[in-house]
């Protein structure tokens, strides 16, 4: 086999204008870093593994608390591109006619597809009733991509080329697809299990059912999705106006 040429990527230009929005749908992630990095084909860039892109790489460098906001922004983030450039899908927050039962159940899905692409940090690292009290307080409010840059210095699909972290690019991993190309397969696969714990077709809330319980073992328990659902009931932010 040929060796790999990894030398277009020496002059790639990372830009962090809207053109990003046009380009990223045919993005494809180098295995490895460009050429005279001092890297080779047995070395990963960093944010990649041996296997491709390490879904968990976005966690190095954030301290604990950090790390629970970018995530709540990484999700907020695919809420809002869903809408501005997913053919005005209105979900999440973006929903304003949304009640907080769907909000809770579109945040839910995110943190099961988290969980099934492997997207956070190492086993041990992560507290999930830390990180659904500091979602309570987010979930319900927009996030743009000039929160982005203002919160994190940037935001670009293209950052990790040079190690660097994006909202959108793990957005991307978490989902299995870009917005501007998506497949929602996976969120077809894990959707049943939601709607054991949150559903609009039943009562409000959250259910309290060994269905429910079981389906919340992987993402923190039934108990920390509880006290997610109440606290974000009790101050739901603006762009919730459907009730509970």
């Amino acid at each position: 086999m040929p060796p790999i040429d990894y030398s277009k990527w020496d002059k790639l230009e990372v830009s962090d204008s809207d053109e990003e929005e046009n380009d990223r749908s045919s993005y494809k992630p180098p295995p490895f870093q460009p050429s005279g990095s001092g890297a080779s084909p047995s070395q990963p860039a960093p944010g990649f593994n041996a296997d491709g892109p390490d879904a968990s790489a976005w966690a190095q460098g954030l301290s604990k608390e950090d790390r629970r906001e970018w995530l709540c922004d990484c999700y907020r983030l695919r809420m809002d591109d869903l809408y501005q450039w997913g053919g005005g899908q209105l979900r999440g927050c973006m929903n304003f006619e949304g009640t907080v039962t769907s909000v809770a159940a579109e945040f839910l899905l995110f943190a099961k597809l988290v969980v099934l692409a492997k997207a956070l940090p190492k086993e041990g690292e992560w507290d999930w009733p830390s990180f659904l009290a500091k979602a309570a307080g987010m979930v319900g409010y927009a996030f743009e991509k000039s929160d982005a840059n203002e919160r994190w210095g940037g935001e670009n699909v293209f950052a990790v080329v040079t190690g660097g972290r994006s909202l959108r690019y793990t957005g991307e991993i978490v989902y299995g697809s870009s917005i501007q190309d998506p497949d929602e397969s996976l969120e077809e696969l894990i959707l049943p299990s939601v709607e054991k714990v949150f559903s609009d077709y039943g009562s409000p809330g959250i259910s309290d059912t060994p269905e429910a319980r079981k389906a919340c073992e992987d993402v923190g328990g039934w108990e920390a999705w509880r006290v997610f659902y109440d606290t974000l009931a009790a101050n739901p932010g603006p762009n919730i106006s459907g009730g509970p």
